[in-house]
């Protein structure tokens, strides 16, 4: 009878350190990160707040392909197991050329990771999530990015050239408008965060300008998220806040951020560079009137030339 309890006491005190063992890598972990995101959200929010007064500069400046070219010259490796598997169909057909993420089928986030998932029978579970995080990570923080899906290449280029042609959009926009990367991602983020920030202020001027300011670079930079960031709070502030935009705030939101990006879309200078004049630019007019149709017409003339 001793015996037994003795084995009873080791099989309770066994199943003990399991489930300690099990909440150590589990529940833990999870807790942790619950609580570092609440923590971190905080001082987020509060951030945004104080830095509305630059978002005119801020969400152009995060809007910059430059910014793409020097995250991928920093975050570049060589591409392993997963890469490869994403890359498969490319490396094979060399479809797309360098569009090809958006028609090779390995990119957009099902596909790959349906390619991660039979990149090999050897590894388990958690390689194959590591291996799908850091290949999407690495793919998004390049000029290119990753496609939301992905298209057909002669169904893609027949809608392009009708567009281009009926529109005069490039049909650079377009592929643009078909990916995502991960400053879109955080500059629609910091954007809708300012403006969900002063809605819940009911401070509508603020709101208004923020939204107008999205919405222009939305468009100029064929940021998708962020275009639907805006609809969102839009519809939100009109049918739950019961709040109107106030239409002058919002052009002269649009007018400075259109101003900000034409100067680093323009110059052509190193994106350093142009911060520094598009803060002493902003400095100097600061309190002035906006420009007039002229300009914001000559604005998108010249835009579309350097497109």
């Amino acid at each position: 009878m001793t015996d037994f309890i003795k084995k009873i006491n080791k099989t309770l005190i066994k199943a003990n350190d399991s489930l300690g063992s099990i909440l150590t890598k589990t529940a833990y972990p999870i807790a942790y990160t619950y609580g570092f995101a609440i923590g971190l959200a905080k001082p987020t929010i509060r951030l945004v707040s104080k830095s509305y007064g630059k978002l005119h500069v801020l969400l152009p400046f995060l809007s910059q392909v430059d910014l793409l070219r020097w995250s991928k010259d920093v975050i570049n490796s060589t591409g392993g197991l997963y890469d490869k598997a994403m890359d498969a169909n490319y490396i094979k057909t060399h479809i797309g050329g360098p569009y090809h993420r958006l028609f090779d089928g390995g990119h957009s986030p099902i596909d790959a990771w349906e390619k991660v998932k039979n990149a090999s029978d050897t590894d388990n579970l958690t390689q194959e999530i590591i291996g799908y995080v850091t290949g999407i990570w690495k793919d998004a923080t390049t000029p290119m990015g990753m496609p939301f899906f992905t298209m057909d290449k002669e169904g893609f280029d027949k809608a392009a050239d009708a567009i281009s042609a009926s529109t005069k959009v490039e049909k650079s926009w377009l592929y643009d408008l078909a990916n995502w990367d991960v400053f879109e991602v955080f500059s629609s983020a910091l954007g809708f965060l300012g403006a969900l920030f002063f809605l819940q202020k009911d401070d509508m001027k603020k709101v208004s300008e923020i939204l107008g300011s999205m919405g222009i670079l939305s468009i100029l930079s064929g940021n998708i998220l962020m275009g639907i960031a805006v609809i969102v709070q839009t519809v939100w502030a009109y049918t739950v806040k019961k709040k109107k935009l106030d239409n002058k705030e919002s052009l002269k939101g649009a007018g400075m951020s259109a101003i900000t990006w034409s100067i680093f879309t323009v110059l052509g200078l190193p994106i350093l560079v142009e911060l520094i004049i598009v803060l002493v630019v902003f400095k100097l007019i600061k309190g002035s009137p906006m420009p007039g149709k002229e300009w914001v017409s000559s604005l998108f003339n010249r835009i579309g030339n350097t497109a």
